[in-house]
C-alpha cells in the first residue's frame, strides 16, 4: 500500500472509494460539493440518521452517478480528538473496501487542530488493518489489494502531514514484523529463527548492531536459567543483544528484555492439549522488543536502546528440567523449580539481570507473555504492569495512553514477595499457588533487577486476538511495539532537554 498526499484544492479527487470523516455534532466533517453525487449520498444516509458521526460508527454506500469515487466510506469519531475510533475505524475501513475490489482509495482530512497526528493515525489503522499473514494458505487466498491511499490536505500542511506518514509507516512495518514472528508456527520458528531475524534488522540498517551468544557462551557466562528451559529440546537456547546507538553517551538508557519462549509445552509439566497451539505465541514479548528496537533506529531517535532476548522452546525432552531442581541463575541467585511450565520467568531471571549487570542499562522493561492470571485479572483488554519506580511508570503510561496500548498497573506489596521464598532455594518459581499469580510472577522478576528502575509487563491476553477487529486481524497484535517507540521518544526528549 503506498500513501501520497496531495493538495485538495489543487488535485482532483478520483478513487474507487472516498473515506471522509464526522463527529456526533458534525456527521461530515468535509465540504463535499466537489462532487454533487458524493454530496447527495452523504446527505441521505445522515438525514435518515444512518450515519451520525458516533465513535464506533462507519458506513460504506454506492455513489452512483459521482465522477470521484463509486464508494463512500463514513468514519465516525464521536468527537475531534478520538484517535482510537480513527485508528480502530480506519482499520475495518480497509479491509471492507478492499473486499470490495477498491484498488485506490482517497482520504479527505478535515481540518483539525493536530493534522499530522490526525494523519499519522489514520495512516496506521490503515495499513495495520490491512495486514494478511498468507504465507501457508496455498488455496482461495484472495489476491485483492489496496494498492495506493491519497491523503487530500491543505497546502500548508503537506509537509508535516508527509513526515507523519513515514513515520506511521516506520512504526507499523515494525509491527508487522513482530506480529509475523508471532504467528510463525511453531515448527518454522524455532531459536535460530529468531537469532536469524534480529541479525537480518542489523544488516539492514547500520545504526544496529547484534550479539548472539551460544551455549558454551552462556555456560562460561552463568546463565542457569535459560539453559535449563533450553535442555529437554534439540533447538537450543541462544541470547540475542540488538542494540541501537543514537546519542554519543556510551551508556545504555533503556533496555527492552523479552520473554523468547519459540513453543512452549511446559516441559516435563506438561500443558493441556487445549489452546496448546497458541504457545507459539509464547515469544511475543521477544517479537515487540526485536521490533522496537528496529522502529527507534530507522526514525533515528536521540536515545540508546538494546533489546535483550532469552530465544529457547520448552520441550520435555530426556534431559528436561524438571520440578524440584535448582537452578542457580546468572546473578548467583538460586531458583527451586516448582513447576517446569513456568519457565518464562526462569529465563527472564538471567535476561533481566544481564541487561544491568552485563550492559548495565540505566532502566529496563521487561515484556512477557507470562501468567495466565493476567488474562483472568485483565481479560483480553489490556497489559498488567509492575514497577519499583513510579516516576519511570508514569513515563511509560503517558507513552501507552498516548498510543491507546492499554495497560493496567498492579500492587506489588511486601506480603506478595513472600510467597515466593523458598524453604531450599532463595527464590521459588512459583509460590503462592492460583493466588496472586501474575503479582508474585512479576515479584519473582524483581529478584533479579538488583533494585533498578525497572517496569514488567505481562502481556498475557492482548499479544493475539482470536477474531479481526478494527486494526487488529487474527492472530499476533504486534502489542506493545508503539508503545515502546512512543516511550523513547519520551525518553530522548528527557535526556536531550537543552
Amino acid at each position: 500500500m503506498d500513501i501520497i498526499v496531495k493538495d485538495v484544492k489543487r488535485a482532483k479527487i478520483a478513487a474507487d472509494a472516498v473515506i471522509i470523516f464526522g463527529t456526533e455534532k458534525k456527521p461530515v466533517l468535509f465540504d463535499l460539493s466537489f462532487d454533487e453525487a458524493v454530496k447527495l449520498s452523504a446527505d441521505k444516509v445522515v438525514a435518515k440518521k444512518i450515519f451520525a458521526g458516533k465513535k464506533d460508527q462507519h458506513k460504506i454506500i454506492d455513489c452512483y452517478g459521482a465522477e470521484s469515487c463509486n464508494m463512500l466510506a463514513l468514519c465516525g469519531l464521536g468527537t475531534p480528538d478520538n484517535y482510537s475510533a480513527l485508528r480502530k475505524n480506519a482499520g475495518h475501513l480497509v479491509r471492507c473496501l478492499r473486499s470490495k475490489g477498491a484498488e485506490k482509495i482517497a482520504v479527505v482530512l478535515p481540518d483539525m487542530k493536530n493534522a499530522a497526528l490526525f494523519a499519522q493515525t489514520l495512516a496506521e489503522g490503515l495499513i495495520l488493518g490491512a495486514y494478511t499473514f498468507t504465507k501457508y494458505q496455498t488455496v482461495d487466498v484472495s489476491k485483492k489489494e489496496i494498492k495506493t491511499v491519497s491523503f487530500f490536505a491543505k497546502h500548508a500542511e503537506i509537509a508535516e502531514i508527509k513526515d507523519a506518514i513515514t513515520k506511521a509507516e516506520v512504526i507499523t512495518r515494525s509491527v508487522m514484523i513482530a506480529r509475523d514472528m508471532v504467528n510463525e508456527p511453531g515448527n518454522e520458528f524455532v531459536p535460530a529463527d529468531m537469532v536469524a531475524v534480529a541479525k537480518d534488522m542489523a544488516k539492514e540498517s547500520k545504526k544496529l548492531s547484534c550479539k548472539v551468544y551460544d551455549v558454551a557462551a552462556m555456560e562460561k557466562m552463568g546463565m542457569g536459567g535459560i539453559l535449563a528451559v533450553g535442555k529437554g529440546s534439540i533447538n537450543e537456547p541462544k541470547l540475542i543483544v540488538l542494540s541501537y546507538k543514537g546519542r554519543t553517551e556510551d551508556k545504555v538508557d533503556l533496555a527492552l528484555v523479552g520473554k523468547g519462549v519459540t513453543f512452549d509445552t511446559g516441559g516435563i509439566s506438561l500443558k493441556s492439549d487445549n489452546h496448546m497451539d497458541e504457545m507459539k505465541g509464547d515469544m511475543a514479548g521477544a517479537a515487540s522488543v526485536l521490533a522496537a528496537v528496529q522502529a527507534v533506529a530507522a526514525l533515528g531517535l536521540k536515545v540508546n536502546v538494546t533489546a535483550v532476548v532469552g530465544a529457547v522452546e520448552n520441550m520435555p525432552g530426556g534431559k528436561a528440567y524438571k520440578p524440584g531442581d535448582i537452578i542457580k541463575s546468572y546473578n548467583g541467585k538460586t531458583i527451586e523449580v516448582i513447576s517446569a511450565d513456568a519457565e518464562g520467568r526462569v529465563t527472564l531471571a538471567d535476561t533481566v539481570s544481564f541487561a544491568y549487570r552485563g550492559i548495565k542499562a540505566d532502566r529496563i522493561i521487561d515484556v512477557a507473555t507470562l501468567t495466565g492470571a493476567c488474562v483472568v485479572a485483565l481479560g483480553h483488554v489490556c497489559s498488567a504492569s509492575y514497577t519499583n519506580n513510579q516516576k519511570f511508570m508514569d513515563l511509560y503510561k503517558k507513552a501507552s495512553d498516548a498510543v491507546d496500548e492499554k495497560t493496567w498497573q498492579m500492587p506489588m506489596f511486601e506480603e506478595y514477595r513472600e510467597l515466593n521464598k523458598s524453604k531450599v532455594a532463595d527464590v521459588m518459581n512459583i509460590g503462592g499457588g492460583r493466588d496472586a499469580g501474575s503479582i508474585t510472577a512479576a515479584y519473582f522478576i524483581y529478584e533479579f533487577t538488583d533494585k533498578n528502575p525497572w517496569i514488567h509487563l505481562d502481556i498475557a491476553g492482548v499479544e493475539m486476538v482470536n477474531k479481526t477487529e478494527g486494526f487488529n486481524v487474527y492472530g499476533g497484535t504486534g502489542t506493545p511495539v508503539r508503545t515502546f517507540v512512543a516511550l523513547s521518544e519520551l525518553l530522548a526528549n528527557e535526556l536531550n532537554k537543552g
